[in-house]
């Protein structure tokens, strides 16, 4: 399972101590540090987690537009048409939390819930390195 380090926060040694509120906000604010020293240093500078889709905003969120053949979230079983609703257990409902959480697995698995028809469906998939 993916540990979300904050500092010196960790999300899973202090699940009960942490309200669900506040720790969607510490996440919030890692993603944004992350994606902060990712704009300073260029993406091109270090490695970028992908898992393979197109996402397009919806008023309901990130709605999965196309998966890429043989790219991870296709072997893991994402479908077009899914709606990503968490990440790793946090609320997912735009692309740049998305990304810096895929950022912050730093290859580890990540598990997506998606909704799929009137079905909710967890999916885990293991990002890949690019460079």
């Amino acid at each position: 399972m993916f540990l979300l380090s904050l500092g010196s926060v960790s999300a899973d040694n202090h699940r009960e101590r942490v309200s669900p509120d506040e720790m969607e906000r510490m996440v919030e604010e890692r993603v944004r540090e992350i994606q902060e020293r990712m704009r300073e240093r260029g993406i091109s500078e270090g490695p970028e987690w992908v898992i393979g889709v197109a996402l397009r905003q919806t008023d309901e969120g990130l709605r999965v537009s196309q998966v890429m053949e043989g790219q991870p979230a296709a072997k893991a079983g994402v479908r077009e048409g899914d709606l990503i609703l968490t990440l790793n257990h946090f609320r997912v409902r735009d692309l740049e939390k998305l990304k810096g959480l895929i950022q912050m697995s730093e290859g580890e698995p990540v598990e997506l819930e998606v909704r799929r028809g009137r079905e909710k469906v967890v999916i885990e998939v293991k990002p890949q390195r690019v460079e």
